[in-house]
């Protein structure tokens, strides 16, 4: 039978950009990175996935996932509340696991959304983004002319027809 894609890597078949090793478990850069901080957890040897986990393999499971906060915090996810991470099993083919050896994704960062991202696009648009016709900045139609939206106050005469109070 031959190696599978990650097995290769432990043994050093195939590069990666390691960030963690020790004698069980191996955390790399993900190739194809889905956040600002995307690494994947693996043991060293071959699981295939969580649905092959028996009571046997508590001592290293519960150090893989002891580990990952850690790990985390080394590689740029932020503490506390206002940060955090993501970490991610997919399990067989129905659960979307498209390599057959168990890992988990660490997944963190600022979202798309969240204020700090929204900060830094603000900066970002203060200074590269023109001006609207209208001059401040605002949502404009193709025509130049100002862009505005109905109320969604129920209590003003504006708002659109299904919150309008009928007497």
């Amino acid at each position: 039978m031959t190696q599978c894609l990650f097995c290769k890597i432990v043994s050093g078949e195939i590069p990666s950009r390691k960030v963690f090793e020790n004698d069980e478990l191996l955390v790399f850069h993900d190739i194809n990175p889905a956040a600002p901080v995307h690494l994947l957890v693996i043991p060293k040897h071959h699981v295939t996935s969580m649905q092959d986990i028996t009571e046997a393999d508590a001592g290293w499971l519960g150090r893989m996932m002891s580990l990952i906060p850690k790990i985390a915090a080394e590689n740029g996810c932020r503490p506390g509340p206002d940060g955090g991470f993501r970490v991610v099993a997919n399990s067989g083919a129905d659960g979307g696991q498209e390599v057959a050896h168990l890992h988990f994704h660490i997944l963190g960062g600022p979202r798309p959304g969240t204020s700090a991202s929204l900060r830094r696009r603000k900066r970002a648009k203060a200074t590269t983004a023109p001006k609207s016709p209208g001059g401040d900045g605002g949502p404009t139609a193709a025509c130049g002319k100002r862009v505005t939206r109905p109320s969604r106050n129920p209590q003003r005469p504006d708002g659109p027809p299904s919150h309008r109070q009928t007497q």
